[in-house]
């Protein structure tokens, strides 16, 4: 590794550290709280930070919308198999 990589590591690694963790709080909050709620009260929390830690605001709003998303379809709440099964009332939960 050279001496530049390693001057730039800690950076990345504060950069990762910091996206994994916002997207965590973002997923957890997705299980319980419908995405408008998640953007309304939290991304005023997080928007100012990107500058900070160097993230690209549109990358970060993808993250964002994939991680809603994802909390959206997966347990232990998944909303949407409770969406699915008004149209689908044979198929069990």
């Amino acid at each position: 590794m050279s001496e530049s990589q390693a001057a730039l590591l800690p950076a990345f690694q504060k950069l990762a550290i910091s996206n994994l963790m916002a997207q965590v709080v973002i997923f957890l909050l997705g299980w319980p709280l419908k995405w408008t709620e998640i953007i309304v009260i939290f991304m005023p929390i997080f928007i100012p930070l990107l500058p900070h830690f160097v993230i690209n605001p549109l990358f970060f709003g993808l993250l964002v919308a994939l991680n809603l998303q994802t909390a959206f379809l997966s347990p232990p709440v998944a909303m949407a198999a409770f969406y699915l099964k008004c149209f689908s009332p044979l198929m069990s939960l």
